[in-house]
């Protein structure tokens, strides 16, 4: 689901109400999409792997998904409980070692297939922090964690495909830069934007993962975002103004023209953020919340 699942109570409450077209530009897992009201959503990603994803809850029944996933679990044997070794348990460690070797042998299967997506999208809840990485071979490369596939994931596919199935969704794979450059935006419209924060060292922001995301990124989608004030669209913009000490400078000073809130949430997930994290929505609107 992404991080941006936990802090969806304090995030949408801040958007504009009666949203025409909600733009999700950096779409990501699509949990803002998915929950956002508007008459109808853009959901844009630049990586078609985590696009394909998404297309599965579209395409397929909670039913099939579900029925799918389970059929992987029992022909590679996979683990239905969990192996947390800080248990400091010797059986749970000879059981993790156990399910790490089906658990490579069920990715390799999935690299050598033809982009079989329910395989990918069951790999991802056996992953290390439930995250998606490729490597340059565009192979998916994320090791084993301590987590399985369980009742609760079974609800959330049944609430994500009903959403779905009653929302005015387009799907695209476009640049961003090129969705904020050519779209025809009207004032009714709403730009959210979650981009690579670019003071920290998460999946995205590695070189092999569609070139990185640098400072000079952010320049360019901050000239972007002024174009777009200045023609009375409305947009929000998640970022990070500190993460684990290092302060994101360019982005503070940018932001002191536009209404900045700081949302409490801390997390720790793999190079997105610890409890030294200072995450922030800056929007070019206000509103009583």
């Amino acid at each position: 689901m992404g991080n941006k699942f936990k802090l969806l109570p304090q995030l949408i409450p801040l958007f504009p109400e009666n949203i025409n077209t909600f733009y999700d530009v950096f779409g990501g897992s699509g949990v803002v999409s998915t929950n956002v009201v508007a008459n109808k959503t853009i959901y844009n990603e630049i990586n078609l792997n985590i696009v394909n994803l998404y297309r599965l809850f579209l395409k397929y029944t909670p039913e099939e998904i579900n029925e799918r996933i389970n059929q992987y679990i029992e022909e590679y044997d996979l683990n239905r409980q969990g192996t947390d070794i800080r248990q400091n348990n010797p059986n749970v460690k000879e059981q993790r070692a156990y399910y790490n070797k089906n658990y490579i042998k069920f990715r390799k299967a999935y690299n050598e297939s033809q982009q079989d997506y329910l395989m990918l999208y069951t790999l991802t809840f056996y992953s290390f922090s439930n995250l998606i990485r490729f490597n340059q071979k565009s192979q998916f490369n994320m090791p084993y964690g301590n987590q399985c596939y369980c009742d609760k994931h079974y609800e959330i596919i049944k609430e994500w495909c009903e959403a779905l199935k009653n929302k005015n969704i387009i799907i695209s794979d476009k640049s961003a830069f090129d969705i904020l450059e050519n779209e025809n935006f009207e004032s009714e419209d709403f730009i959210y934007l979650d981009p690579p924060y670019s003071n920290t060292t998460a999946i995205y922001n590695e070189k092999r993962a569609f070139g990185g995301w640098t400072i000079d990124d952010d320049i360019k989608l901050f000239a972007l975002l002024d174009r777009l004030n200045e023609k009375g669209i409305k947009w929000g913009l998640s970022n990070v103004f500190r993460n684990k000490g290092i302060i994101n400078h360019h982005l503070i000073d940018w932001s002191k023209k536009y209404n900045v809130i700081h949302l409490n949430y801390n997390y720790a997930s793999l190079g997105r953020g610890n409890a030294n994290s200072d995450e922030v929505y800056i929007c070019n609107y206000t509103k009583e919340v």
